[in-house]
């Protein structure tokens, strides 16, 4: 445990992330139009003096967040073979994430290509990899209890993350699903989740899917909360967050911090850690959105997307500035 502000023996719950691991590479490119540009005078390949690489993927990415947020977290996935031993999985031991339940497989680990403008906006380009490899009996039963929460995200097999809610469910964990890449959620899984995560574009993936409207996000995470016995939060960018809670039936509105952003390849992620965090530290859900924000606004202060992680102690000294 990183940095923590309210002590371990005051983390009441333990965190259990099951995702993606992935080798991101970064290319600072001025205008992306290069990928849609044909014809005469477009180019066929473009050049770079250097690039960055780094670990990521968004599993591994919640996992970190949610460690140096003040979680204690265990990381399941999948990895090519030799990846544990290379330097850059050094990030999980460094953050303090235990990665006994990580898988070795004959796929080469998950790849992320990403194509970073001078205003933080970006393209990312990804190959699964190892990651559609990772399966859901790596998750011990033991692993799974009230006293866990269990992180999810889009970028693995989504059979297998269907499977780990149903167990994780039956053990009384509490579930959390973050649709990230956008993807369609069957209706019985959103039944067995306590909460879901999504922006803009990934709301209207999986309205559309379940026969709803994203054309009001408000109306989406009530109606959400209502028909799935849920809490719907659905992250703004710079512009916050709203959420409909479970139990609750006036609407949460959170503000964004107000800062300069430089990359924002990270900030969903560092929400999701960061919220996760303080669930797990017994922080009432209102309040741990709050935390939420503060992790994903300072994450995109910073380059890269595990670099720009915000400790428990930034994010505690940065929450009385969202007003």
């Amino acid at each position: 445990m990183l940095d923590a502000p309210w002590g371990e023996k005051v983390m009441v719950k333990k965190v259990v992330v099951f995702g993606s691991y992935n080798v991101d590479k970064f290319f600072d490119i001025e205008d992306i139009n290069f990928f849609v540009q044909t014809g005469k005078g477009a180019q066929d390949a473009l050049h770079f003096s250097t690039h960055k690489e780094a670990p990521g993927g968004k599993g591994a990415n919640q996992a970190i967040a949610a460690a140096k947020a003040g979680a204690v977290v265990h990381f399941f996935g999948a990895v090519g073979r030799g990846a544990k031993k290379s330097g850059l999985f050094e990030c999980f031991r460094r953050a303090g994430v235990k990665t006994s339940g990580v898988a070795e497989s004959s796929y080469p680990t998950g790849q992320a290509t990403i194509f970073r403008k001078p205003d933080g906006q970006h393209k990312i380009v990804v190959s699964h990899g190892a990651n559609d490899k990772a399966n859901h009996r790596q998750v011990p039963e033991r692993a799974l209890a009230k006293n866990t929460i269990v992180v999810l995200q889009a970028e693995v097999d989504l059979t297998q993350n269907a499977r780990l809610v149903a167990r994780a469910r039956k053990k009384g964990a509490t579930v959390v699903l973050n649709v990230a890449p956008a993807a369609k959620i069957e209706p019985g899984v959103l039944g067995k989740i306590d909460y879901l995560i999504l922006n803009r574009p990934e709301a209207e993936v999986v309205a559309d899917y379940v026969g709803l409207s994203a054309r009001s996000l408000e109306e989406f995470a009530q109606t959400m909360r209502d028909r799935f016995a849920l809490s719907c939060i659905v992250t703004l960018g710079k512009d916050g967050l709203l959420a409909a809670l479970l139990g609750d039936r006036e609407m949460c509105r959170v503000p964004a911090l107000r800062v300069e952003a430089v990359d924002t390849v990270g900030a969903g992620d560092a929400f999701v850690g960061a919220f996760v965090a303080a669930l797990a530290a017994g922080v009432e859900p209102r309040e741990a959105l709050r935390h939420g924000a503060v992790g994903g606004s300072l994450a995109c202060t910073r380059v890269g997307a595990q670099a720009a992680l915000p400790t428990a102690r930034e994010i505690r000294r940065n929450l009385s500035k969202l007003g």
